[in-house]
């Protein structure tokens, strides 16, 4: 007769461990995961909304996208690797009778990580063509210079406080008038 084996299930206790934001943002909790092993929730994204994160109500059509990087403390610790405008940001900022003005760029920062940029401006009025390249060609040139002077910690601390965009608009506002210079998105380019 033939014996048979038994095999233990062998289960592991799942706890709760928190998840925070980088020293940029205060180390604010921005949630929680429920695993059994902390090691398991390395290089896993995710997005939050800055009002979560800050508590400002001015700043919720502002989301992060954070990527869990390691573990200190018995909580979950992040990077910031994306910041984007929602949509319905987007769609209020543009109205009838003004310019919309936007690129895509890849573009490497002083700390040598690629980063993909999407700057946007609205203008005031409608602008004739040739006011519209010249505001391209100047906006292009201010965000390549930021982020070729700027380490990316830096620059996501200049996004988030609305330093950068202040600045770019004071830059462009000598062509026409300016309603709205913003980064619609901009994101790490990683490596695979």
């Amino acid at each position: 007769m033939a014996e048979t084996k038994k095999s233990k299930l062998v289960l592991k206790k799942k706890k709760w461990h928190f998840i925070t934001a980088p020293k940029i943002l205060r180390e604010a909790e921005v949630g929680q995961t429920y695993i059994s092993d902390p090691a398991s929730a390395i290089n896993r994204k995710l997005k939050a909304s800055m009002m979560q994160i800050t508590g400002e109500p001015k700043t919720q059509n502002t989301k992060i996208e954070l990527k869990i990087t390691g573990q200190h403390e018995g909580k979950l610790t992040t990077e910031i690797i994306g910041y984007e405008l929602t949509k319905t940001a987007m769609k209020r900022m543009i109205r009838r009778g003004r310019t919309k003005i936007h690129d895509s760029i890849i573009l490497e920062t002083e700390d040598k990580k690629k980063v993909r940029i999407k700057p946007v401006l609205v203008t005031r009025n409608k602008v004739l063509s040739g006011t519209k390249k010249e505001l391209r060609r100047k906006m292009l040139e201010y965000v390549k210079e930021t982020l070729s002077k700027k380490k990316y910690n830096e620059l996501m601390n200049d996004l988030i406080n609305k330093k950068f965009q202040r600045t770019g608009k004071d830059v462009l506002r000598k062509i026409c008038p300016i309603h709205i210079f913003d980064v619609s998105k901009i994101r790490i380019i990683e490596n695979k």
